[in-house]
């Protein structure tokens, strides 16, 4: 799921698509609100208002913690979004915006601060944003999936952010990739 998530909010909507379509049923309500969420927001993104509204229909049916939850770890741009569409949304994303679950990274105004990474933290950081999860980031630098938490910790800190799709907009915010995002990304 927090592949979806990264692919979100680095713009790569067609991947966070596929990325929830590879989801089986029966993983459960928490995985299905995500989904659903999730799909609302490329939806939003791409300003198809009307199918987000009602792809967030489809959500009737799960629990205000298992959608909270998922709320959660979007950007506070896309809750704002889907508050506006729908009543219940508004009302979830005032609770978690109010109890300070809503993601960071938003832009901060001013000079861009100097981020200095390590080659390392650059290449963990570069492989969350191609959507690698921490094993796979591991297993293609023979690294120990625990190195690769600890350049995750030392990345979102100086970063000032709390989650690694976080970071991943921050550092595209802050120009900290060497190359372009590859075409269909």
């Amino acid at each position: 799921m927090l592949d979806a998530v990264i692919c979100l909010v680095t713009g790569r909507y067609e991947e966070s698509v596929t990325v929830i379509d590879r989801l089986d049923d029966g993983w459960g309500e928490r995985v299905a609100a995500a989904a659903i969420i999730l799909r609302a927001c490329v939806l939003s993104r791409r300003g198809q208002t009307a199918a987000s509204a009602s792809t967030l229909r489809q959500a009737e049916a799960y629990s205000d913690h298992a959608l909270g939850n998922m709320l959660g770890l979007v950007p506070a741009e896309d809750i704002a979004a889907l508050a506006a569409l729908d009543e219940r949304f508004a009302r979830l994303g005032a609770t978690v915006q109010r109890v300070g679950m809503a993601s960071s990274g938003q832009l901060i105004s001013g000079p861009m601060p100097q981020v200095r990474l390590t080659e390392k933290e650059r290449l963990v950081l570069d492989g969350l944003r191609q959507g690698k999860n921490t094993r796979a980031i591991a297993d293609e630098m023979y690294l120990s999936v625990n190195t690769v938490r600890t350049h995750v910790r030392a990345i979102t800190r100086k970063l000032e952010v709390t989650g690694q799709a976080d970071a991943v907009r921050r550092a595209e915010e802050l120009g900290l990739f060497d190359h372009p995002r590859r075409s269909g990304r």
